[in-house]
């Protein structure tokens, strides 16, 4: 099946590009809020927790069609 597309819709390579570049700004914050004692490991935490949602969310949606996606989706 073909899926219509928008005309405003961005080249596929460059989504992947652009998740490619988020996850490299992620590691930057994370090292940077490491650096900043206690009060920064937690906040990394909370870096760590968001990159592991990005990560899972396609899992957890119905893009791949997995039971645990179709259950889980809210």
């Amino acid at each position: 099946d073909s899926v219509a597309r928008v005309s405003w819709a961005p080249p596929g390579w460059a989504i992947g590009a652009i998740w490619a570049l988020l996850f490299v700004f992620y590691a930057v914050a994370h090292w940077l809020l490491r650096q900043q004692g206690d009060s920064g490991r937690r906040a990394a935490r909370w870096v760590l927790a968001i990159v592991l949602w990005d990560l899972a969310y396609p899992f957890l949606t119905l893009g791949f069609d997995l039971a645990l996606g179709a259950c889980l989706n809210v």
